[in-house]
């Protein structure tokens, strides 16, 4: 398939809507205060969680652009002669490429992406990084969402060094993530974060790097289509990879593509994507049939994942969208209660209810979404009985089977599950997980198997 359908040009920022902002630091102070109340007696502090989730981006306490090139190859668009060629990039090294335009970190500091070539440059794998999430006031001052465009090291699909690497011949390509609003934003907030304005332009982030991978193709650099392309996200990446997977798909020209979710299946409080999503600025850019529910304020994460799976399948059958989720993934858990108790919208001041969803919730909860998912064809999942939050950017992409994250002795193996994509011909992929099979009403605790997925294998048509 080739790709002839782009979204149009983006329209400009605009402000969020909601009402003037009136929250200060005190107030934010004061709602943590709440937050570690409510956490105490559940043994776990979700926005400690998740401000050390969000430092982990933060590679080395690098904060700048100078200090962060003096370790890696960088190009800025605008000051090369040739747009930061590829063909200029060491093979296996990290090249930094800053496009400069709109695109942005949060607090304004340049937006980059990472480019690893490999010995082949018919294989490509586009990552969104993961880093957290800003979707008010509170969670800024709290730092929940990394904020500097940091390169990821050789872990996991970035170990190009490991044979046991499915994708260690592959060209990488990373979205990094600064602008803590799930690689969709489109924004500036009417409010400020210790005195920074807050600029959320993830989708300009990401629309220019998909800008510069077609140049490259067109100037030759790159293949004009590849032989396999793998689109994968971790954490708020793997949000991106929900909300962009169809365009990217549309995009690039391949002749086989996998799409690898790992570790957001999206369990939200109650109405609270329906409020989040048009605050990012997402709603103007989504294609037209989903616009007016979200303008509305009735659109969920789950209706843009329908629509990207069920056009996928209509146009790219062979591509098969996996899931890869912990069982009860700490950090997703965290979120959840972080939205919970600190509002999901600009002026929040909380939730109403304090209580910290369970394990056994939360897990449900996956269940549910996976559910909705099954009946597209190309839906299968991998779950790891684990807390663990992210595995194909860690090490622990070479451990994790169904029955834990570290070398646990489980009936299935994440790498041999993630090493089937993209499906080659004749091939299937099928959803993996370990324990007893049970119907939802008979759901007890964490460590069962929704019965209603057991069994679903994706085989593309030929």
């Amino acid at each position: 398939p080739s790709a002839s359908r782009r979204r149009p040009t983006p329209p400009p920022p605009r402000p969020a809507p909601g009402r003037e902002i009136h929250n200060t630091t005190m107030g934010v102070r004061f709602i943590a205060a709440v937050v570690l109340a409510a956490a105490t007696a559940a043994a776990r502090d979700p926005i400690q969680v998740l401000q050390e989730e969000a430092t982990r981006y933060h590679t080395g306490g690098v904060a700048d652009r100078d200090s962060l090139c003096d370790s890696v190859e960088c190009c800025t668009i605008q000051d090369s002669s040739n747009g930061c060629a590829f063909s200029d990039m060491s093979v296996n090294q990290t090249s930094l490429v800053y496009p400069g335009g709109e695109t942005s970190c949060i607090f304004g500091d340049p937006f980059a992406f990472q480019v690893i070539p490999g010995t082949r440059t018919d294989q490509l794998l586009l990552f969104m990084q993961g880093g957290g999430a800003c979707w008010n006031e509170a969670s800024a001052e709290l730092s929940l969402c990394s904020t500097e465009a940091v390169p990821s090291g050789p872990d996991g699909v970035f170990d190009k060094s490991n044979p046991a690497n499915p994708f260690a011949s592959y060209t990488t390509i990373q979205i990094l993530y600064c602008s803590g609003d799930v690689h969709g934003g489109n924004v500036t907030r009417d409010f400020t974060s210790l005195g920074r304005t807050v600029t959320q332009h993830g989708l300009y982030n990401v629309q220019a790097t998909l800008d510069w991978i077609t140049s490259q193709q067109a100037a030759g650099n790159l293949p004009t289509t590849f032989s396999e392309l793998v689109v994968m996200g971790c954490s708020a990446g793997t949000l991106g990879v929900q909300l962009w997977s169809y365009e990217i798909l549309s995009t690039l020209s391949f002749e086989r593509a996998g799409i690898v979710a790992d570790s957001y299946v999206g369990v939200f409080p109650p109405g609270s994507q329906e409020e989040l999503i048009p605050q990012f600025g997402i709603c103007p850019w989504l294609p037209s049939s989903l616009q007016e529910s979200c303008e509305a304020g009735t659109l969920t994460l789950y209706d843009i994942t329908k629509y990207n799976m069920g056009m996928i399948g209509e146009d790219f059958p062979g591509a098969a969208f996996s899931f890869i989720q912990g069982k009860i993934d700490v950090v997703q858990r965290s979120f959840y209660d972080a939205i919970n108790l600190l509002g999901a919208g600009d002026d929040d001041a909380g939730g109403d209810d304090p209580a910290l969803i369970t394990k056994e919730e939360f897990y449900a909860g996956v269940n549910e979404i996976f559910e909705m998912y099954e009946p597209y064809p190309s839906f299968v999942g991998f779950l790891v009985q684990a807390q663990e939050h992210c595995y194909a950017n860690r090490k622990r992409l070479y451990t994790a089977t169904t029955a834990g994250a570290y070398n646990e002795s489980g009936s299935s193996t994440l790498l041999d599950f993630v090493g089937l994509e993209p499906l080659q011909d004749g091939a299937s992929i099928s959803t993996q997980c370990e324990g007893e099979l049970l119907a939802q009403p008979d759901w007890d605790g964490y460590e069962y198997c929704d019965s209603a997925l057991a069994g679903k294998t994706f085989t593309p048509s030929t």
